[in-house]
């Protein structure tokens, strides 16, 4: 049958040209044996260069109703014959694209017409793998290797890449893609499974388009865990390809670069991450062990390195352990980190913390998180990490732009919009900050952080009951207890605030709670109780006190002795606000 198209007489394509009306298609001048509904195809879809045919096109015009065939065989059948004599590969086409389950398209240089080609997607979510091996203990392997190839492709300024911490909110086998991309305000959708029996590993992926619901890539590896790596860069290269991002040198570079050569330590560096994202103190505690353990197999793997920094970094700050021997080991770990590999972000930003909550060197720690955005601009971390640094030197307005690019970046993160609510507040921007906080807590229920941010943020509002409801679903630790004091003395409740306070003081350890009472007193008034607990933290140099230009301790910012303190951290005098 022929199609009745009003169409050039000849149509040239590469080595080929196609006289439509004659329906001949010939290869270097030579008429290759190809009639009937495959050369109907080819007209169609040369008449509408970068356009979709449809299957429904396809069948009104080449099947019409009367026909008594299988459409579905039949058009498949003539698609082979069409892509054999035009040598083409659906999976990687020159000439034809096929779109899963919506129709083809011409994607070639059409010779004397303007072929619209698709552009590149920019936008991309990689969900953590499913575990198929149904012990939960393996879950850590596919958000690994989601992980993996999630930090491979950020590296591409072209492509804005969904970081992990939202990605995990979508794990699971019943995670949608078209609702994940809705989600997220993304193109490109990368699933994944994975199954582990031994040294065995099976790993299948499929990489959809969400715009016309087609897939544009999919396989499946069977492989020996040795060759992780090998598949990894396999894939991030399929996507790059498919998604038809123009790489420089240095992103082919990127994809090709393998943090380490054993598949043992990256096991261990991959339980890890898995654990640390627990944000436990157990978690921390494997955490470091499995760092511990890879590096005795691989001592220059510059990524465990950082990833130890920033262990010892949570420690540290938050008094796990004595902040000087923790600090003085994340700094050497984040150095031996860019010994191994200047150009790894998260080395960069690890030593810019111990610059920052440890050495007191503020110009020195902008200057590492900087390097770390150079290397990774669209990473949402480094840009929270930044935003902390503002709001530090009590610069809150350059606080609020950087979490904004945060979240923008990470819409789903809890801790970029707790950022944010947190810099809203120090801005006396009260409506703004509760609303991201609420958000940041709707995210991630178990967030206590977001908990103890807009418990202050209500008690100041008179909102006791709604304060003391919102500690009361936080773990029952030390830390929370001094939050609750803080919200008892920030709503006016002083003999409460005292007896938890008073409590707390009795225990022998002074961490990050110690922050937090100096500024239970100082809004009490006991200026001298609260002073002399600063004085304390400030001998044994907790991570803690560089927050002293944040909003808690205004009420001793007036004080000669609060002005001292600071002056000999460093930090610069902000004014006092109501």
């Amino acid at each position: 049958m022929k199609t009745s198209i009003s169409v050039p007489p000849t149509l040239r394509f590469g080595v080929f040209e196609l006289d439509p009306r004659a329906g001949e298609l010939r290869k270097k001048g030579m008429k290759i044996r190809l009639q009937g509904q495959p050369v109907d195809i080819l007209a169609m879809l040369l008449q509408r260069p970068g356009e979709i045919i449809t299957r429904e096109e396809l069948q009104k015009k080449l099947w019409p109703a009367d026909t008594f065939v299988d459409f579905g065989q039949g058009l498949n059948n003539a698609m082979k014959r069409l892509r054999a004599a035009l040598d083409d590969d659906s999976e990687s086409p020159r000439f034809i694209e096929t779109l899963r389950r919506r129709g083809y398209r011409f994607i070639g240089p059409l010779q004397g017409r303007r072929t619209l080609r698709p552009k590149a997607m920019d936008s991309l979510v990689v969900l953590p793998f499913v575990n198929e091996s149904g012990d939960p203990d393996a879950d850590y392997l596919g958000q690994g290797i989601a992980e993996s190839i999630i930090n491979t492709l950020s590296q591409i300024r072209k492509l804005r890449v969904v970081p992990c911490a939202t990605t995990f909110h979508f794990k699971g086998p019943e995670a949608n893609p078209q609702a994940v991309a809705t989600a997220l305000n993304v193109r490109a959708v990368l699933t994944g499974r994975v199954l582990q029996r031994g040294e065995s590993l099976i790993i299948s992926a499929e990489l959809i388009d969400t715009a016309t619901e087609s897939q544009l890539w999919g396989t499946r590896y069977g492989r020996k865990m040795a060759d992780i790596f090998d598949v990894q860069e396999e894939i991030a290269s399929e996507i790059s390809e498919k998604l038809r991002l123009h790489l420089t040198r240095e992103d082919k570079e990127q994809i090709a670069k393998r943090p380490t050569q054993s598949p043992e330590a990256y096991q261990f560096y991959l339980r890890g991450c898995f654990h640390l994202r627990k944000w436990t103190p157990e978690g921390v505690r494997r955490c470091l062990e499995y760092c511990r353990q890879a590096l005795e197999i691989d001592p220059a793997y510059a990524l465990v390195q950082a990833l130890m920094s920033r262990v010892y970094l949570v420690m540290g700050v938050f008094g796990f352990t004595r902040p000087g021997d923790a600090f003085a080991r994340a700094k050497s770990a984040a150095l031996k980190a860019l010994e191994i590999d200047r150009a790894l972000a998260e080395a960069h930003a690890a030593l810019g913390c111990v610059l920052l909550y440890f050495e007191w060197d503020w110009l020195g720690a902008e200057e590492q998180f900087r390097q770390a955005l150079e290397i990774s601009p669209n990473s949402s971390h480094l840009h929270i990490e930044l935003a902390n640094w503002f709001g530090d030197m009590g610069r809150f307005e350059e606080m609020v732009a950087e979490a904004q690019i945060a979240v923008q970046l990470d819409p789903l993160s809890a801790n970029a919009i707790l950022t944010l609510g947190a810099g809203f507040y120090e801005c006396r921007r009260d409506a703004e900050a509760a609303e991201q906080l609420q958000k940041a807590l709707e995210l991630n229920p178990d967030f206590f952080w977001a908990a103890y941010f807009l418990a202050f943020l209500y008690s100041a509002q008179g909102r006791h009951k709604e304060a003391l409801s919102l500690l009361a679903s936080a773990p029952d630790i030390p830390i929370t207890r001094a939050y609750m004091a803080l919200s008892f003395a920030r709503g006016g409740h002083r003999e409460k605030a005292l007896e938890i306070a008073h409590e707390l003081e009795r225990q022998p350890r002074r961490d990050f709670v110690g922050y937090v009472l100096s500024a239970v007193h100082g809004l009490l008034g006991e200026e001298d109780e609260a002073l002399t607990i600063l004085e304390e933290l400030f001998e044994e140099r907790l991570g803690a006190i560089v927050f002293l230009n944040h909003g808690k301790h205004d009420p001793l910012r007036g004080s000669p002795r609060f002005q001292d303190l600071l002056r000999r951290i460093g930090l610069p005098q902000v004014p006092q606000q109501g």
